[in-house]
This record gives C-alpha cells, structure tokens and sequence, in this order.
C-alpha cells in the first residue's frame, strides 16, 4: 500500500469532521501548502490515499459501534409520516426482513429434495442429475451473497467438501 503522510491525513480528517462535503479538490489544495510532495499526486490518487480512507475509517467505527444505525435513527425520527397505514406497512417489512437476513446468518439450509415418485425417477434420470446439481450450485451462491462480512463468506466457502459431496452425489 501507498504510504501516507500523518500531517496530511490529520488535516483531511479534521477537515472532513468540519465540513464532510468539501470537495477533495479542496481538500487537495490545502494539503499541497502543508507536505509540498503531495503535489506529485493526482487528485485521483491524494483522494484514494487519504480522504477515502479516512472515511473508510470512520465508516467501519459507526459500524462497529452502532453508530451508523443510530443516526439513521435520528434522522428518521425528525420526520412524520401522512398515514399510520404506511407507517405500519413499513415496520412490519423492515421486521420481516431482519429475521429473514438473521435466519439465513444463523442456520445453513436444511431443505431436503420432495420424496420422488418412480415414473419422476425414470423420466428425468439425464436430465434430472443437471438439474440437481445446478440446484445445489445455486444454492451455495445465495449463501454467499447472503453472507453478510468476509469471515461468513469463509464459512461457506469453508464447507466446500460438504457442496462437493452433494454435488457429486447429484451427479451420480
């Protein structure tokens, strides 16, 4: 990675804290008065290195803090809604979407395959194993993108001899 100068980040941070939406051209003119080798970066490049940073700095404290659900909070609780009816509809979605993202996190999926019938078996035995296998592919997909942060993805990742097993097993 890039080295960054602590000078020039201190100002991008306290700057950013007095006006988040300066502009990193302006952001770039002052840290050229303060470290004159910043002027060898584009604005591309003083941008990557310190203003986005030190966003993605903060963003991750109000994320491990909570912070960032509780300013949406705030905001939200300045404005009133017209009807009680949309109010309602928007809680119970916002309800329902959370025990859907908190049961995917939670579990793996324990979905077995309906019984088959014998003329079933017969009929699709090609056909049925691309299908079966194409299944169970799509549904290692949905659980990674349904992980939510990189050590999730790790898990499912992780359990690739169990996705091999069935697929193998689909296949045959």
């Amino acid at each position: 990675m890039a080295e960054t100068k602590p000078r020039v980040m201190d100002l991008v941070r306290k700057e950013l804290v007095k006006d988040p939406s300066i502009s990193s051209e302006a952001l770039y003119q002052k840290a050229k008065k303060v470290d004159r080798s910043i002027g060898s970066l584009s604005i591309r490049q003083f941008h990557a290195r310190y203003p986005l940073q030190v966003k993605r700095i903060s963003a991750a404290d109000r994320k491990r803090r909570g912070g960032a659900r509780k300013a949406t909070t705030a905001k939200s609780a300045g404005r009133t809604t017209t009807g009680r009816k949309s109010a309602r509809k928007t809680r119970k979605t916002g309800r329902r979407g959370a025990r859907k993202r908190a049961a995917s996190r939670t579990a793996p999926s324990t979905r077995r395959a309906a019984p088959q019938t014998p003329s079933m078996a017969r009929r699709s035995a090609g056909t049925d194993s691309r299908s079966a296998v194409r299944s169970i592919l799509l549904e290692f997909a949905r659980e990674v993108a349904a992980a939510e942060g990189k050590a999730d993805i790790i898990g499912v990742v992780g359990r690739v001899d169990t996705w091999v097993d069935r697929v193998q097993k689909a296949a045959s």
